[in-house]
């Protein structure tokens, strides 16, 4: 009686054999389904941010002058523009968004003077810079530019280099940049 072409250990490797085949092609399946769907999301993301970039950019290129609404944030505007010539220079590489106005916070009534409240603009610095130099080290940054009457606080030395059109020594302060010239480091 010795009819059986396998034995148990066989038949054993066998089925272990076929689970092992089985469970790698549902991780196949899964791994693909997975892949599949974070690129479709990271694709729409991306799609939703330079639709949104594009929007504010377009927003700065239609009419020389972008409109707000919040009283003192146009001239505001004016100004930073007026004391950062590089936001004009490197308009192609830049997109724009107001932030609103706020209170002084401490260091800005002890280390500026000031007391009355400033308007916050974003500039958003491009991931693909065409005309900013690359020795400024800005790419993908968002800098926060906060206008107070004829002074402009900038907190990122890559974001004071695109302000002011030039490279600033690397320091860890914040720039504040006074009549559209100087660059106090504090």
């Amino acid at each position: 009686m010795n009819d059986e072409k396998f034995s148990l250990k066989e038949k054993l490797m066998f089925c272990l054999a076929l689970l092992i085949i089985v469970i790698g092609i549902f991780f196949w399946q899964f791994l693909k389904n997975y892949n599949t769907h974070n690129e479709e999301n990271e694709k729409e993301i991306s799609l939703k941010y330079n639709q949104k970039i594009s929007t504010e950019k377009a927003n700065v290129t239609k009419s020389n002058e972008p409109i707000f609404r919040e009283e003192g944030a146009q001239q505001a505007y004016s100004y930073l523009l007026s004391a950062c010539p590089g936001l004009i220079k490197y308009k192609k590489d830049v997109s724009r968004k107001y932030n609103g106005k706020s209170e002084p916070y401490d260091f800005m009534i002890e280390d500026y003077g000031w007391q009355d409240n400033f308007h916050e603009f974003l500039i958003f610095i491009s991931k693909q810079m065409k005309s900013i130099p690359a020795n400024f080290n800005a790419m993908g940054h968002t800098c926060s530019f906060r206008v107070h009457n004829q002074e402009v606080d900038v907190i990122k030395n890559p974001c004071a280099s695109v302000c002011l059109g030039e490279k600033i020594a690397e320091q860890d302060h914040n720039y504040l940049i006074v009549n559209g010239k100087s660059v106090i480091r504090w």
